[in-house]
């Protein structure tokens, strides 16, 4: 799982650098429990449609996603936690430049 998503992350076709992963990790998220992934795509939009912010949707999504999986299984996998945290950790790495836009009032709005 985290290497696919790795793999979409940093493509070696695109010089490492430019790839999108949220997209891959909904997925992965998705293959692990589909219901953790679409409360986390549910609150993903809502948090779009409040702060008309697509990075901070993506990255809110995924903060809550660990909390999802073991709310929805009461008798988690350790090693899936383990997974999405670190598909959540990736998230926030990737998105370190949005964060700091989103800290200044700077980040790009999907509406003005």
């Amino acid at each position: 799982v985290l290497a696919v998503v790795i793999g979409h992350d940093y493509p070696f076709y695109l010089g490492f650098k430019g790839g999108k992963g949220v997209a891959t990790s909904l997925g992965a998220v998705s293959a692990i429990d589909f219901r953790v992934a679409m409360v986390c795509l549910l609150f993903a939009l809502i948090i779009m449609a409040i702060s008309n912010m697509v990075s901070l949707g993506s990255m809110s999504g995924f903060v809550i996603a660990p909390f999802m999986y073991m709310y929805f299984n009461h008798d988690y996998e350790m090693s899936m936690v383990i997974t999405i945290v670190a598909l959540t950790a990736l998230c926030l790495y990737r998105h370190k430049e949005n964060i700091k836009r989103i800290v200044k009032g700077e980040e790009n709005k999907i509406r003005k």
